[in-house]
């Protein structure tokens, strides 16, 4: 009796060491939606020079407060690709593991996958992987497959740079030629700035959030997602 008494103790800890506390949730139009249910999500991408933001949420299940760090695993990648995340704070493409953010007991939190293709085309694979830093095994993970196709519907235009982003006053834009026309929309697509010839954006008063920078130079468009602290 003893050792089966031992044989379901220990059953019981394994199972309590082994359960996960977060959760994974595909976002719809900014909010959580479904729970997610497959490896890996494909996300078709025909857009040279224009950056594509995959938004999930990840969920505490647990009535305790944990903390999660968010690690990226680049599997397959193609040339000129540039990946990036935001989890709390967007890190460059040069971080690989972001800092812990704590989670209150149930609360689900954004997370955002960012891609930009500069040229070439293939499928750049990356896993990203949500850890509880009490338990190296509490872990959900997910791996995003961005498959970039020949049919381009976007013109480059050469040696436009968008800085500093994340911004919190004044977003310039380098490189611009006396034809060019740049506009600034928010995650709606309201419009904020209309075809300004200004490379210097008081962005100042706008609410913090995601908005998206349109540059035109004739027929050649490029777009810039930048990010308002």
């Amino acid at each position: 009796m003893r050792k089966i008494s031992l044989f379901i103790a220990l059953l019981c800890i394994s199972s309590l060491l082994s359960a996960q506390s977060m959760k994974l949730y595909f976002a719809e139009n900014y909010v959580k939606a479904g729970e997610v249910d497959v490896d890996t999500v494909i996300l078709d991408y025909t857009t040279y020079g224009a950056d594509l933001s995959y938004w999930l949420y990840v969920e505490n299940t647990t009535e305790d407060i944990i903390n999660v760090t968010v690690t990226k695993t680049i599997l397959d990648t193609v040339p000129g690709s540039d990946v990036y995340f935001c989890w709390g704070d967007c890190v460059s493409s040069a971080v690989y593991v972001s800092e812990p953010r704590e989670m209150q007991a149930n609360e689900a939190l954004a997370f955002h996958a960012e891609y930009s293709l500069n040229s070439g085309s293939g499928t750049t694979y990356v896993r990203y992987t949500f850890n509880n830093t009490e338990s190296f095994s509490d872990e959900v993970s997910i791996v995003i497959a961005y498959r970039t196709t020949v049919g381009i519907t976007e013109s480059q235009i050469k040696n436009v740079n968008v800085y500093p982003n994340p911004v919190i006053n004044k977003l310039y834009v380098s490189g611009l030629t006396a034809q060019s026309k740049v506009s600034l929309y928010d995650i709606l697509g309201n419009c904020i700035i209309a075809e300004t010839f200004d490379s210097n954006i008081d962005m100042s008063t706008l609410p913090a959030g995601i908005y998206m920078l349109r540059i035109a130079e004739g027929n050649k468009i490029i777009t810039r997602k930048v990010i308002k602290k």
